[in-house]
């Protein structure tokens, strides 16, 4: 899913439904895999909104969401 701000893009989330690895492989879960705000955009509430958009989709198609994390900073 794709984040505009103003018509550019400003972030994306990644989402896999019914992952057939690991230990969620075949159940009816949708993972958050991949998430990014562009640094320009940061600050806005965007990752909040993909996050939200995220569980919405989640409601429609699954019982259960999952969030893989990690940290990963240029810093």
């Amino acid at each position: 899913m794709l984040a505009l701000y103003n018509g550019t893009a400003a972030g994306y989330v990644f989402l896999y439904h019914k992952c057939r690895w690991g230990g969620l492989g075949g159940y009816n879960i949708l993972g958050v895999v991949d998430l990014s705000v562009f640094e320009k955009y940061r600050r806005k509430k965007i990752a909040t909104m993909l996050l939200d958009a995220a569980e919405n989709i989640a409601r429609q198609h699954c019982n259960k969401i999952y969030l893989d994390v990690c940290l990963n900073s240029q810093e």
